[in-house]
């Protein structure tokens, strides 16, 4: 599901930056010097972002530190450990790693989503949180994108537009006032993901944490959400995504690598490169990607074929769309209706017999 929360802040990240934690952290002994060190450490960075690194106050800041999440069936097993970074407000940060890392714990972390999670987190603002696996509802198109917000035809157009969704609505019976159905029966599942991004996208948050968005999509389909809806749309937001792709890499003002819970490096994409860890780490898995996705290029897809136009509108399709109307009847209950509910479990004998113990119990009394 996704979690949308309003109106959140917290001093937390400040005081992490400078070093002074809170007064039972420096009454305990716990406060770690590791803050101070880690905001300096930014501070140096050649970034141009430097000037907000410094900044926690602006709407969109995310602080994480020390967080760690520890898995209870196994207790030596660390999903997550001493994890450190910061997203600057309006940046875009990129979390990437091999299958396993940690990255979609991390997201569904910050979101809050996991209990028994030592750290600190620090959003500031409101945040959206957009899960890997895409839900609908089953309601319209329209209703899942707006989510109980107010329509706003300007904005919600250029929503569409970016997450790459106009196509699909005009291939529909009544448009975007078609009924998805349960779970989203007639929508593929690249098309569950848009729709459950463009849902994401239409809350207007400063922090938005998309766990690997572009995944169920084709190349050419994610590159026009990249550009459009990530980069363009939401340009100006504090953007958190993970994802294997180095396009992506390569557009962001932070990449963090992950490596069996831990943060493996963190930088941008050409530092990281320089240094080999997304050469040991992320190119083999990307390049073997791109492989299967050359080898398979002879066999068409479900989403291309819909995008092109090869297949026929969903005009057959219209009865699985519309939702039965349940039976409903208003009234008092019946005697009979007793009577056949008692006597479906036992035989009618049996029934007067224990009203007649009944009636001669109550009468001996």
């Amino acid at each position: 599901y996704e979690i949308v929360s309003r109106d959140w802040s917290s001093d937390v990240c400040s005081s992490d930056l400078q070093g002074r934690g809170t007064a039972e952290e420096r009454k305990s002994g716990k406060l770690q010097n590791d803050s101070t060190s880690m905001s300096q450490s930014h501070v140096s960075d050649e970034n141009p972002l430097t000037d907000q690194w410094i900044n926690p106050s602006k709407p969109g800041t995310l602080c994480v530190s020390h967080l760690t999440y520890k898995e209870m069936a196994r207790k030596d097993a660390f999903i997550l450990q001493d994890v450190e970074f910061i997203a600057a407000s309006g940046s875009l940060t990129i979390v990437t790693g091999p299958v396993g890392s940690g990255k979609s714990t991390l997201l569904s972390a910050i979101a809050g989503e996991m209990s028994d999670v030592s750290g600190t987190i620090s959003r500031q603002g409101t945040f959206v949180y957009a899960p890997q696996i895409a839900w609908v509802f089953s309601g319209t198109l329209r209703e899942n994108i707006l989510f109980g917000e107010s329509y706003h035809e300007p904005r919600y157009t250029r929503i569409i537009e970016a997450c790459a969704l106009t196509e699909d609505f005009q291939r529909f019976p009544n448009g975007d006032q078609t009924v998805v159905g349960e779970r989203g029966a007639v929508l593929s599942g690249g098309q569950r993901a848009r729709v459950s991004l463009a849902r994401a996208v239409y809350v207007d948050a400063d922090l938005y944490l998309l766990d690997d968005p572009l995944s169920a999509v084709d190349f050419k389909v994610g590159r026009h959400i990249f550009e459009k809806c990530i980069k363009g749309l939401l340009g100006e937001k504090t953007r958190l995504l993970t994802s294997h792709q180095e396009q992506h890499m390569k557009d962001a003002d932070q990449v963090i690598v992950l490596h069996k819970g831990r943060v493996l490096g963190k930088g941008t994409f050409a530092e990281l490169q320089g240094k080999g860890i997304l050469n040991t780490t992320i190119d083999p898995l990307y390049k073997n990607a791109l492989t299967v996705n050359k080898s398979n290029n002879i066999v068409t897809t479900r989403e291309d074929e819909e995008r092109r136009g090869d297949l026929k509108p969903l005009r057959n399709k219209h009865n699985e769309l519309e939702i039965s109307v349940e039976d409903r009847a208003i009234g008092t209950v019946s005697s009979k209706l007793y009577w056949d509910y008692f006597r479906s479990g036992i035989h009618s004998l049996l029934i007067i017999g224990m009203i007649f113990l009944c009636l001669i119990s109550q009468g001996e009394h």
